[in-house]
């Protein structure tokens, strides 16, 4: 289920805000030093009262479009998940407060489903856009973090070989794209913006 609601199953739909705002009085976000969840995907809705408090807007960056904002849905329900685990149910029903221990950020790299597709999305793009994504939040705040990537796209590889776009996340995440950019470079013929 999304993170922002609760399934049918459980409680009638007209009671699901209630349950919303009830669990948001509970909350106590984790300070702004705090470790964060970087989401690289359409964006996070900061307005959502069970995200507005672990998101500030500082920590919302685009290289798609002027606006951070999810606009579909599905990065804020990624983001609800980073913050609540799949627990929500539970925490949605219950009486307890919920101390939390880490942050959000959010970088839209796509706009969504929903959204018009801008020019620049051939998908041997992904790879230079993913390390443009994750330079934002690095050189806008020292915090530690973690990167969440929930999104795909067709492979531009043959069967048993990286994709481009693979490549790009594992040099970031060796922290080898810094020593290796030309190598990189030229190997997959790409720029770093």
């Amino acid at each position: 289920g999304e993170a922002a609601e609760v399934p049918s199953r459980t409680r009638q739909p007209d009671r699901t805000g209630k349950y919303v705002i009830d669990l948001a009085g509970r909350v106590d976000p984790a300070p702004p030093e705090a470790p964060a969840v970087c989401h690289l995907d359409t964006g996070v809705f900061r307005g959502h009262q069970l995200i507005s408090g672990s998101l500030a807007s500082s920590d919302q960056h685009t290289i798609v479009d002027p606006y951070g904002n999810d606009r579909n849905g599905h990065g804020t329900s990624m983001a609800g998940l980073a913050l609540y685990g799949d627990h929500l149910d539970d925490l949605l029903t219950g009486t307890q407060g919920v101390r939390l221990r880490h942050r959000l950020e959010s970088v839209r790299i796509l706009t969504g489903s929903k959204d018009p597709v801008p020019q620049n999305t051939d998908p041997r793009d992904y790879a230079s856009g993913t390390i443009s994504a994750v330079s934002l939040p690095e050189t806008t705040s020292s915090r530690k973090r973690v990167y969440c990537m929930p999104i795909s796209a067709k492979p531009d590889a043959k069967p048993g070989r990286p994709t481009l776009w693979s490549a790009a996340v594992d040099a970031l995440a060796a922290g080898k794209i810094g020593e290796h950019t030309s190598e990189l470079q030229s190997h997959y013929r790409i720029s770093y913006a």
